[in-house]
Parts: C-alpha cells; structure tokens; sequence
C-alpha cells in the first residue's frame, strides 16, 4: 500500500513536471528537436558570388538601394526565416568560406587559403555539418558545388556533381563574360544550376516517405553555381532588368589600397581604362547579367520549396540559403570578390526552422557563416557540438560559431563583438584580417614568415597601409579614416582587438611593428 502511494506520488510529480516543461519551456529554443522522434531534416542552400543586393535585404541600411531586385521566393524564404542582415563570411574566396562554414572553424584553423587546399590532405581531420547528420542517421546528400573542387566523401551518403555547358558556349579568350541562354540551348543542353535543381527534386520525391515516416531523415545540400561567372542564365530572367538599371559609376577612391592592384578580376583587361574605369555600356551589361542571375536563382529556390510544400515535408524540414561571400560590380573601383570590403564580406544568410520563425525574425545583430554550423545542428535537433579550443586543429568535432537561435526570442541579442573576414594575396606570406563591429570596418594586412619551427608575424604598414571605415557616414567605404584625428581613439582601440585576433589566429604571442 505504501508502495503505491509512493508510486502515485511519483507519478503526479511526472506529470506536473511535464506539463510545467510544456507551458514554461514550449517557447524555449533549447527544446527545439530535442528528441530522436522530432529531429528534422535539412535543405542547405549555398549559393556562389552573391552579394545582398536581394529584395529581402533592400531598406535605408542597404548599400545597394538603386535597384530594386525580382526575388520573391527567396523574399518569402525569408519573410518565415531568422533574416540575419548582418552576416559576414570569413574568407570571400570560394574554397576558404566554405570550408570555413561547414567545418564550423576559421581558416587559419582549417588551413584553407586558397582555392587548391583540401584540409584532409594537409593533415587536419575535421567532422563537417553534412558528415556529423550522416553519422547521426541521416541520409546525407551533396548535390553539385557545396565544397569547391573535392567531394569530401566522409561527408556524405552519395554526391552528385555536375559538369558545366557554359564552357561550351562562351569564348573567355575574347573577354565574353554573359550570355543570354536561348529556350532552344537549354533544351539541347540544360544549364548546370536548372540539372542540379531537377536531381535535387527527384531526389526529394524519392527520400519523402521514409522522411515523413521518421525512418531517415535527411540532409539534402545543393550548390547553385550562378552568379558566379560566367554570367549565362536562361534569356527570359534578362527581361527583369532593362539594360539602364545596370547604369552605375564606379566610385573614386581618395586613397591607395590593395583592391585596385587586383585589376578587374573576371572581366576582360581589355574592356577597361588606364583607370580600371569599365566603359559604361560594358559596365551596364555586366551588371544586368549578375541581376539576371539573381533572379534565375531564385527561381530555382522557389522549385525546391514548392517541393517540400508538395511532399509534405515543410513543417519538417529546416532550410537554409546562405552565399559563400559578395561581389562587386564596380564598387570600390573593384569587379570581383576577395578583398576585405563590405559589399565583399557582406552575405545573405537566413533560416527557418518550422514552428519557430513562421512568422519571420530579422535581426541586425553581428554574426558570422560559420555560425551557421552550430546553429543548424540545434535547429535539427541534434547534440550541439561543443565550443572549439584556441588552436582546434587536431580536434575532429567542435565549433568556432555560435547558435544563433537566441535571436529568434530576442533579435537585438549581442551575440558577438565583431565578425572577421580574411584573405590572402595569391600564395605569397601577405594576409589581411579584417574586423567589421556594428559601426566600423577596421583593416590590416601582415606577413607571415616562418622561421624555423617558429613563425614571425609582423604588420605590413608600408605597402599595404590599414583602412579605418565609419559606416555612420560611409556605408560604401569610400572614404578611409584612418589618418583622421578624430578616430585616434577608435582607430587605436581596434587595432589591439584585431592584433589580438591575429596572434590568436596565428599562433604568436606578439606582432613586429605592434603599436600598443
């Protein structure tokens, strides 16, 4: 008798403790997915070259407020997302960013500096966000560019790469860099982003029951190729855009810095001046072509979630669009991407995670693409990874970011001081670090020499002075402060954050021509 009392007691205590979890805790972003049974499954959307010049990202903050974009699949994406408008990647060269999100780890750590390094070839051992769902049941899928050149086969359950037409019709020797793609080619020949897309949904049809079910869930990673260059999308996505919205000048700039020395990237020496000044109906055209792009991306975008609304899949699945870094189109005097700049490091990144951003949040808070590692997993329902050490390069599983899920309740929330960004000149020992906070951008480039078994670090001031931008005043970073009177105290401030920064990055307790 005694012993059934007890066990009523225990019973009643269950129960309110159940129901205080349900009433106190059913807001709580911990709880999300937190068992096997609710886990969801993931569509990871990255996409190449695409700065935020997107209809969900227009408003008095945008730098990009002079044409107004044709993106209502990834404006609807993001009007049920966390909207973060303020992320930045980490590297704006293709292979360092991604490899830097989907390890979770900064690229001094992943050793990834360039487009040719492949991190388990050097050595390092790092779970990616693809391989730690397949290692938790998942049916792990890559389709097309998710890393850049390797497949990284511990990541998945099958990959599917694609070979590229455009190769076929375009003549880069000429300076050809857009082309209108006719009904009749992509007929003949689909366009590498439309086959990827196609497969991806075949492939969702083909998973949907054993993910409805809670047999398997999946993670399906796609990589759209656009708008990378060359710019060919299908003719009809050029009609959006008549060819005077591509009119912009590009800026002057009153100071030196390293983005003038990288010349006109993918564009044809030829189409520009002695001033790296494009003529204006090339520029118009070109700039056109990127928009065009945009929007067939888009397009494909609004396939893929008309899918998962067809399958039955979305209140279960969390989705995410993120870009590997920007571009510029002129900017800066600048065509191309890494450098350290805003329209550069800037990138679109949203989330949504069903139940919990139905509504859509928007934060301007300060966050980073390899946050988005952390905050996936959570998202899914799995066992976050834990916090990485200083020096993780011979830690397999861990995270550099934060789960950014705490801006879902609370979008003003202070999830970091500042969001770094880096690249590197070509393969030579000169590297820039740069810091953007909620006000300003502050840049320095080092050289990093090895010495042996040790490694000296030292500011390059001479030939690659630093930049101080005040985006109160300057979003478009045209005007470099860093001699400027006024911003001693500031310019000061900044520089021992970034040193400190540095030195951890590179493993040195101290940097040659330090300024304390």
């Amino acid at each position: 008798m005694k012993s059934r009392r007890i066990a009523t007691v225990v019973s009643s205590l269950i129960v309110l403790l159940a129901c205080y979890k349900w009433f106190s805790g059913s807001n709580d972003i911990r709880q999300v997915g937190s068992s096997e049974s609710s886990r969801k499954n993931v569509l990871f959307m990255i996409t190449d070259d695409m700065r935020t010049q997107l209809g969900c990202y227009s408003g008095p903050d945008s730098m990009f407020d002079t044409i107004r974009m044709h993106t209502p699949n990834l404006d609807r994406l993001a009007s049920k997302s966390l909207l973060l408008r303020r992320a930045y990647s980490q590297y704006t060269l293709c292979c360092p960013s991604r490899s830097s999100m989907l390890t979770g780890r900064r690229p001094d750590i992943t050793g990834v500096l360039n487009n040719d390094v492949y991190w388990r070839n050097i050595g390092l051992n790092f779970t990616t966000l693809p391989q730690y769902f397949k290692q938790n049941g998942y049916h792990s899928i890559g389709i097309a560019k998710v890393f850049h050149k390797f497949k990284d086969p511990p990541s998945w359950t099958e990959y599917t790469k694609f070979g590229n037409p455009e190769k076929d019709v375009l003549d880069f020797k000429k300076g050809a860099t857009w082309l209108a793609y006719t009904n009749e080619q992509n007929a003949d020949k689909p366009l590498f982003d439309i086959r990827a897309t196609d497969y991806a949904i075949r492939r969702l049809e083909e998973l949907a029951p054993k993910a409805r079910s809670g047999e398997e869930p999946f993670l399906l990673a796609i990589g759209f190729n656009k708008p990378h260059v060359s710019f060919v999308c299908p003719e009809d996505y050029f009609d959006l855009y008549p060819l005077e919205s591509g009119r912009r000048y590009m800026s002057k700039l009153d100071w030196q810095t390293p983005i003038v020395r990288e010349g006109a990237g993918m564009v044809n020496v030829s189409m520009i001046d002695g001033e790296l000044r494009m003529k204006d109906v090339v520029l118009r055209e070109h700039r056109r072509a990127y928009f065009a792009c945009i929007s067939y991306v888009d397009d494909l975008v609004g396939q893929l979630l008309e899918t998962l609304d067809r399958l039955g899949l979305s209140d279960t699945t969390v989705v995410t669009f993120v870009a590997d870094h920007g571009y510029h189109l002129g900017e800066n005097g600048k065509f191309g991407k890494n450098v350290l700049t805003e329209v550069s490091s800037h990138v679109p990144m949203m989330i949504h995670v069903p139940g919990l951003t139905d509504h859509g949040v928007e934060s301007n808070s300060i966050v980073e693409s390899l946050d988005l590692f952390p905050t996936i997993v959570q998202a899914a329902g799995l066992e976050p990874p834990p916090r990485c050490p200083d020096d993780s390069r011979n830690v397999s599983f861990c995270a550099q970011g934060t789960s950014l899920l705490t801006l879902v309740e609370d979008p003003d929330a202070h999830i970091k001081d500042a969001a770094f960004t880096q690249i590197r000149f070509g393969t030579s020992s000169v590297k820039g670090y740069s810091m953007r906070t909620d006000r300003y951008r502050y840049t320095e480039y080092v050289r990093v020499d090895a010495l042996g078994d040790s490694t000296d670090v030292y500011i390059d001031l001479q030939d690659n002075p630093p930049e101080l931008f005040d985006h109160n005043t300057d979003k478009e970073e045209t005007v470099n402060r860093i001699s400027s009177s006024k911003y001693h105290n500031i310019e000061k401030e900044l520089r021992r954050a970034l040193h400190d920064y540095i030195k951890k990055s590179n493993g040195v307790s101290s940097l040659r021509s330090e300024i304390d």
